[in-house]
C-alpha cells in the first residue's frame, strides 16, 4: 500500500549527544560541501554530486559529506551507490544513526529485507529501545507478509514512541498495526488501532476505506457503508468485490 512506502526515508527527531566529529577541519572541503547543499536544494543533483565528491577528495573522512552524497544518489535512484557510501560512512562512524536508517531503507528498496533487518539490529546495538528501528522492522515484515512479526514490532514501536511523546510517529505505528491485523482477519482489533490513529489520518481516503472494509467483514453494514461512501467521496476507488459484498449483506 502506498502509505507504507512514503515512510521509508522519513526523518524522526531524537536527541543524541554528539560524541564523534562528523564534520571536517578542511576549509576547502567545508566550502565545497556548503555549495553542494545549495545545489541540492535547488534540484541540481548532478552538480551537487560532483561538489560532494570534490569535498571527499579534500577530506576522505568527511562523514557529513559522505552521507549527503548517499542522499543525492538516492534521489537520483542510484541505490547501489547510496549503499556504497552509507557503508563507507558506517565504517568510519559505526554509531551513525541516520546512516543505519537510510542504509536499511536502501536495502528495503532493493528487496534485500534480511540486510535491512540486520541494519536495524545494528542500530539497536548502539541505541537500545530506539523506536524507529522497531517500526522499520515492522514495516519490512509487513511488506514480506509476515504479519504477526509486523504486529509485534509495531506494538513495541507504539510503546516507545509514547514514552518519547512522539504522537505522530505513534499514530503511524498504530496505522501499520491496524493494517497487519486487517491482513490476518482480526477486524475488531484493526478497527481499534485505526480509531486510535484517527486524529492524524481521518483526512486520508484510505483511512475511511480501511474502517469501512473492517466493519464490512465484521458484518456491520450500516457503519461499513458510511465509511466506504466517505472514502469514495474523497477519491478512493472502491474495489468491485467490496461493493458486491456490501450489497449482499
Amino acid at each position: 500500500m502506498k502509505f507504507l512506502f512514503t515512510l521509508l526515508f522519513a526523518c524522526f527527531s531524537i536527541t543524541l549527544s554528539a560524541q564523534f566529529d562528523t564534520g571536517t577541519s578542511s576549509t576547502q572541503a567545508q566550502q565545497l560541501y556548503q555549495n553542494a547543499l545549495g545545489q541540492e536544494k535547488t534540484g541540481n543533483l548532478h552538480q551537487a554530486k560532483q561538489l560532494l565528491k570534490q569535498a571527499l577528495h579534500e577530506d576522505p573522512s568527511f562523514i557529513e559529506a559522505m552521507n549527503s552524497l548517499a542522499e543525492v544518489f538516492r534521489n537520483l535512484e542510484m541505490i547501489d551507490s547510496t549503499i556504497y557510501y552509507l557503508k563507507t560512512s558506517l565504517k568510519l562512524y559505526p554509531r551513525g544513526l541516520d546512516a543505519h536508517q537510510n542504509l536499511a531503507a536502501a536495502f528495503q528498496i532493493k528487496g534485500d529485507y534480511e540486510a535491512a533487518i540486520n541494519q536495524y539490529h545494528e542500530l539497536l546495538d548502539h541505541y537500545p529501545n530506539y523506536p524507529q528501528a522497531y517500526y522499520g522492522m515492522a514495516l519490512i515484515n509487513y511488506n514480506r507478509r509476515q504479519f504477526p512479526e509486523s504486529i509485534q514490532g509495531s506494538e513495541q514501536a507504539i510503546r516507545l514512541f509514547q514514552i518519547s511523546n512522539s504522537s505522530v510517529n505513534a499514530s503511524d505505528a498504530r496505522m501499520l498495526a491496524g493494517q497487519a491485523y486487517m491482513k490476518i482477519g482480526d477486524y475488531p482489533t484493526a478497527i481499534k488501532y485505526f480509531k486510535a490513529s484517527k486524529k492524524h489520518f481521518e483526512d486520508k481516503p484510505f483511512y475511511h476505506y480501511y474502517m469501512g472494509f473492517c466493519y464490512l467483514r465484521s458484518g456491520k453494514k450500516e457503519k461499513a457503508g458510511h465509511f466506504l461512501s466517505q472514502a469514495e467521496v474523497m477519491g478512493y476507488k472502491i474495489p468491485q468485490y467490496v461493493k458486491t459484498e456490501l450489497e449482499g449483506l
